[in-house]
């Protein structure tokens, strides 16, 4: 769930994203553990990256009992909502939602600003995202498009070099699915290239 806020200390507008462990109840205390481990290390690799075209923490994470936050800034929707996913809303969807509509120009201009960030990943970070897809691309309060959803990102086994060359991971598109990772502890396969 994503909340509205304010930073205490700067009266900043913030967004709080808070993931309930509830949520993840039904699975075995193995899979639970691999579910937050992976949650954590996307949200603290997108803590330690800046860049105008990564959504940018304002608050790192931090755990308890019941659940994991963090705070970046404000955001509208994720890409997969504006364009009518809303499974994640509430109901009723706000209208302020489920009302827009993009433009082609914003179109247009959201995937030159995705392109940014990913050349910037790629290039200078060295780092393959691994999972771009329409609930991992943001648009904050100002209309700008923001990439997030670090959880499957690999970073070069070699960053120092021209060509860089990233390791293999269990839920490598071109090897079978490990069955035995739970489906939220991979990348959704709709938008894998194979």
């Amino acid at each position: 769930k994503i909340f509205n806020g304010t930073k205490k200390s700067t009266k900043q507008e913030v967004a709080g994203f808070v993931f309930d462990k509830k949520l993840i109840d039904k699975y075995q205390k193995f899979e639970k553990d691999q579910i937050i481990d992976s949650l954590k290390r996307g949200v603290q690799q997108l803590t330690r990256l800046r860049h105008p075209r990564l959504l940018t923490v304002q608050h790192p994470l931090e755990e308890s009992r019941d659940c994991l936050a963090f705070c970046t800034e404000p955001v509208f929707a994720s890409l997969a909502n504006v364009l009518g996913n809303w499974e994640n809303l509430p109901s009723p969807v706000p209208p302020d939602i489920k009302d827009y509509n993009l433009y082609d120009v914003e179109t247009k201009y959201g995937l030159l600003q995705v392109s940014e960030g990913l050349s910037f990943l790629h290039s200078s970070v060295k780092m393959v995202h691994g999972n771009i897809t329409p609930e991992n691309i943001i648009l904050n309060k100002s209309g700008a498009w923001k990439i997030m959803g670090f959880d499957f990102c690999l970073s070069s086994t070699n960053p120092s070099e021209q060509e860089p060359k990233f390791p293999c991971k269990e839920w490598d598109p071109c090897k079978e699915w490990d069955p035995n990772l739970p489906s939220l502890c991979l990348p959704n396969p709709e938008y894998l290239a194979p």
